[in-house]
């Protein structure tokens, strides 16, 4: 189902497989592998095709009937940047963590002003 889905959207974009590996930073054999069901994506790749795609990463893995066009309705974009991010925070402590936040804060608060 999952190879299906990921075929469907990149032709329905007039994607070649090699354009839609670049997009992942994958090969083209890569998506062709997924696409056969002979690879599984990584998290990431699930999460950047559904930002990209303007989809939810249930419709991908073949657990909703439709997917979503509309950008507002997709609940979270997911850039590369986003999930670099996240990994990031990911290995932090909490006092490191909050850290972050505390900055994020005042750097939000002068973007304000």
């Amino acid at each position: 189902m999952v190879q299906g889905r990921i075929r469907e959207l990149r032709e329905a974009s007039k994607l070649t497989q090699g354009a839609l590996g670049e997009k992942l930073n994958i090969s083209q054999q890569a998506i062709s592998r997924i696409e056969r069901d002979v690879h599984c994506m990584s998290i990431e790749q699930l999460l950047i095709l559904a930002a990209y795609f303007k989809v939810t990463t249930d419709y991908i893995l073949g657990r909703e009937l439709a997917g979503i066009k509309d950008s507002s309705k997709v609940a979270m974009s997911v850039s590369r940047d986003n999930i670099k991010f996240m990994k990031v925070l990911e290995d932090l402590n909490p006092d490191q963590k909050e850290l972050v936040w505390v900055l994020a804060d005042k750097m939000l608060e002068q973007k304000k002003q």
